[in-house]
């Protein structure tokens, strides 16, 4: 997960199955089981509508219980592509790098929070400049000669 798209991809993946739609499921199974069972006429009519009643249920618990683990494997790849060992890396790297500052800036006598509108614009000039460290050169330039008329600086 290098890009932006792939980051809101991730963000916006809420298409799991809802207690809403488990509950609709459940119900159209048994709606359907029960129909069935209405059509074939049993010889023992209430234990046949129980037998329909629990086959019902147990395969929405069956279908629903797949659902949940494709969704628990896509969570999981997604969360594999996201912490990977570079992330744990760089977190840590962040991590010590803001306790070292806040280390500093107590024994200075500053706050950090105080100086992040002056940081924020050195610290991307730094990190998005070929050559951060680097002075730009002084530009030695000869005087400008005296003119008195506009024709004289342009040659024929």
């Amino acid at each position: 997960m290098s890009s932006k798209s792939d980051w809101e991809d991730f963000s916006n993946m809420n298409d799991f199955i809802s207690a809403k739609t488990m509950i609709f499921l459940s119900i159209s199974l048994a709606l359907v089981t029960q129909i069935i069972a209405q059509i074939v006429s049993p010889s023992a009519w209430l234990n046949y509508q129980m037998l329909a009643f629990i086959m019902s249920t147990n395969l929405a618990a069956v279908i629903l219980a797949i659902f949940a683990q494709r969704s628990a494997e896509r969570i999981s790849a997604n969360t594999a592509k996201a912490f990977t060992p570079e992330f744990y890396r760089g977190t840590a790297i962040l991590a010590s790098f803001f306790s070292k500052l806040e280390e500093i800036s107590e024994e200075k006598g500053s706050s950090i929070d105080e100086k992040l509108d002056d940081l924020a614009p050195r610290v991307h000039d730094f990190l998005l400049s070929n050559d951060p460290l680097s002075v730009p050169p002084e530009i030695d330039l000869e005087p400008v000669p005296e003119w008195t008329d506009e024709d004289e600086l342009f040659r024929q």
